[in-house]
């Protein structure tokens, strides 16, 4: 079962690393962005 999560994200994204927003929320949607099309 955990294959399945770890073919669905890739852990070393293109993107340059950035300091993460303050607010909780926003930090969430920070490091999740990029898996809402795996799950669909």
């Amino acid at each position: 079962m955990l294959r399945w999560f770890e073919n669905r994200l890739d852990p070393y994204p293109a993107a340059p690393s950035t300091q993460p927003p303050r607010s909780l929320y926003a930090f969430c949607r920070h490091y999740t962005r990029g898996t809402e099309p795996g799950w669909r």
